[in-house]
């Protein structure tokens, strides 16, 4: 914490994790204890005064990020020394583990009526031209775009629009220290890179098939220049906006709170790894969503998730691009 700096957690006693219920509960109760307590005094009344200031910037979603970027990864009252990696970055999100369910039912829901309907309209084509030549690339690229679409909408319903409280709650902040945040993007993206391919080397020596990710980018989707930009502008664009914010802004915040880092994380990955709808990237992608997830953590920035996450996808693109083993 820097100098000079007041720890409002400390001043309301509660953890720097508490939820937005915690801290109002935390306020009722000094309220109580300074304003009707047997021992009112001039300093009970000054406490108070700290007290209300510090639920004036604690219970707002984007005034606490902005504290919590400017007081530092230290740990308040009751909070474990050390802890690894700290969550404080997503403290202040408003919304609960339900609001979470919610959203990926809602996801779910909308995503299998949008693939329903993209069936539809090329059962329609089908019908209409004898064939479906050109049309099932089309098709597939409106499907990803719209699939990623969803994401970000519903991040958005259950975050911003619901508790109004702004983009820096959902981690749109620039990051504190611009060394540190270079430093930690590189090496997340170094380590996605190691994972991926020390599983790949795993699978393969013990010659598991059914775990065999095969090709991260079907090498027949990049037919014509057009589709080669296409799937370059999803892949590298695209799917780190939206996907970041859904599955760490969003779910990892929402969760974290509940459950710390590790739980937040776990199922965080569990449900980005699920919606590859791959058997064998599940594992691997799993453990790149545990890797964003800590990187989100640390840096309190989801720039830096989606930055990582782009230049990941980009290095897969370039690779099917220079027809390179990746």
């Amino acid at each position: 914490m820097s100098m000079g700096t007041q720890d409002f957690y400390r001043l309301l006693e509660v953890r720097r994790d508490a939820t937005a219920d915690e801290i109002r509960a935390a306020y009722e109760r000094l309220a109580l204890e300074y304003q009707l307590g047997p021992n009112k005094t001039l300093d009970a009344d000054n406490r108070f005064k700290e007290a209300t200031r510090a639920y004036e910037i604690l219970s707002d979603a984007e005034k606490r990020a902005l504290y919590d970027d400017l007081i530092g990864p230290e740990t308040a009252v009751g909070s474990k020394q050390g802890a690894t990696p700290s969550v404080t970055g997503v403290a202040g999100a408003p919304w609960t583990p339900g609001d979470v369910v919610k959203g990926v039912l809602l996801l779910v829901a909308l995503e299998l009526g949008a693939a329903t309907a993209l069936g539809l309209v090329l059962v329609l084509v089908m019908a209409l031209r004898g064939d479906s030549t050109g049309a099932n690339d089309g098709l597939f690229f409106a499907a990803l775009q719209i699939g990623e679409l969803i994401m970000f909408v519903v991040a958005w319903r259950f975050t911003v629009l619901k508790y109004h409280s702004g983009w820096g709650s959902l981690g749109f902040r620039v990051p504190a220290a611009a060394a540190s945040a270079i430093k930690w993007t590189a090496i997340t993206v170094v380590a996605m890179i190691v994972v991926s391919g020390v599983y790949g080397a795993v699978v393969t020596a013990l010659r598991l098939n059914a775990l065999d990710p095969g090709p991260t980018i079907p090498p027949n989707l990049f037919k014509t220049q057009s589709s080669v930009a296409l799937f370059a502008l999803l892949a590298v664009v695209v799917a780190p906006f939206a996907e970041e914010t859904f599955f760490r802004g969003f779910v990892f915040s929402g969760l974290s709170r509940r459950f710390g880092f590790w739980g937040g994380a776990i199922i965080s990955a569990a449900l980005f790894a699920a919606a590859h709808a791959s058997l064998g990237a599940l594992i691997p992608i799993f453990l790149l969503g545990l890797l964003l997830a800590a990187l989100y953590a640390r840096t309190r920035s989801l720039w830096l998730p989606m930055t990582a996450h782009a230049l990941y996808n980009g290095l897969a693109v370039l690779a099917v691009v220079l027809n390179l083993p990746y």
